[in-house]
């Protein structure tokens, strides 16, 4: 019995490049960089995935534990600061209370965005959130620049280079920056170019209405489906993976993508390698990579440091009701006032 062909719909090719052995060297190359870019896809999807999730958990599972733990710090600066009024401490031991206010309050402030603390922050610790209105009036009266002395004068004209230096390398940077920006639109129109190029050699190759035999028909509707939806996307590269991959099943078109084509596709895919690289390095090291490190991760990763990071808030809340039901007690403050050592 005959082998069924390949274009049968139960045997969607999952192909992503030319044949993987023989070919030209540029084919196999090509190849090569097609896997390259489906690995960091990959990766992306993940790490975009890890971390969406990551911000779920944390809005679900951490936020309310640090609500509760700002709401009791709060308490704390209140009960420290009813403390501070009693007659019962002494002055060192208010600078100690005073202190803490200002520590507590200003993180709370600076960090959990705590505004209603402001007024009592500024009682131990004015015009550091808003400035004297005083100073603001006075003018700052600018001193008079002496003229360079003749001993000084080499040094000056040196300054004085080096400023119109920069200035020069200020102009060239906007001018390279303008020559860039217009080679990226002209590049972006070449894609464009390409892009529908690539589309109508696929609609020419695989349009089901030519196709006579039943099984290949549904298959062509399928693979056309791909292809329209990359081509409303204007994603010129899956249009050519797509070109590369079909073109491969019909061995007899394998020929019609010239050696110069591919090697205009291999720039374009080395430079999409290039700005995939960058993207999963931002994870590492870009603004979000704190975030990502401490939260996100495989799911068993996510599992254990979700579980540390809230064993901690726990932990830290129930030191905090125990600090305040006993420090509620004078005496018992003064015992937690006596252990702090050089508090400024």
């Amino acid at each position: 019995m005959a082998k069924r062909k390949a274009s049968a719909p139960e045997h969607l090719p999952s192909v992503t490049g030319l044949r993987t052995s023989g070919g030209t060297a540029k084919q196999q190359e090509f190849n090569q960089y097609v896997a390259r870019i489906n690995f960091l896809k990959e990766q992306l999807a993940s790490q975009r995935a890890a971390l969406s999730q990551a911000r779920v958990r944390v809005q679900k599972e951490v936020q309310p534990l640090i609500t509760q733990l700002v709401e009791k710090r709060r308490a704390f600066v209140h009960l420290l600061d009813r403390a501070y009024h009693l007659e019962f401490f002494q002055k060192q031991e208010k600078e100690k209370i005073a202190f803490l206010i200002q520590k507590l309050a200003y993180d709370l402030i600076d960090t959990y965005g705590a505004e209603d603390l402001k007024d009592l922050y500024a009682q131990y610790a004015p015009n550091t959130f808003a400035p004297d209105p005083q100073e603001e009036q006075v003018p700052e009266i600018p001193e008079e620049e002496p003229a360079p002395d003749i001993e000084d004068y080499e040094a000056w004209e040196a300054q004085q280079q080096q400023h119109r230096e920069a200035q020069q390398k200020a102009r060239q940077k906007a001018k390279k920056q303008k020559e860039k920006a217009s080679e990226l639109k002209l590049e972006l129109s070449s894609l464009t170019k390409a892009s529908r190029k690539i589309y109508t050699t696929l609609v020419k190759l695989l349009h089901p209405d030519k196709e006579l035999d039943p099984e290949a028909r549904i298959w062509k509707e399928e693979a056309m489906k791909r292809i329209t939806i990359a081509y409303n996307q204007d994603d010129f590269f899956e249009l050519l993976r797509l070109q590369m991959e079909f073109l491969h099943l019909e061995e007899e078109h394998l020929d019609q993508v010239p050696e110069d084509q591919l090697t205009y596709y291999l720039k374009l895919l080395t430079d999409q390698i290039q700005d995939l690289e960058r993207e999963l390095q931002h994870f590492q090291t870009g603004t979000q990579a704190n975030f990502f490190q401490r939260f996100a991760g495989t799911e068993r990763q996510m599992d254990l440091k979700f579980r540390k990071v809230k064993k901690e808030l726990k932990d830290e809340l129930s030191q905090l009701d125990l600090e305040l039901r006993v420090l509620q007690e004078p005496l018992q403050l003064r015992e937690f006032l006596k252990q702090m050592r050089n508090f400024q």
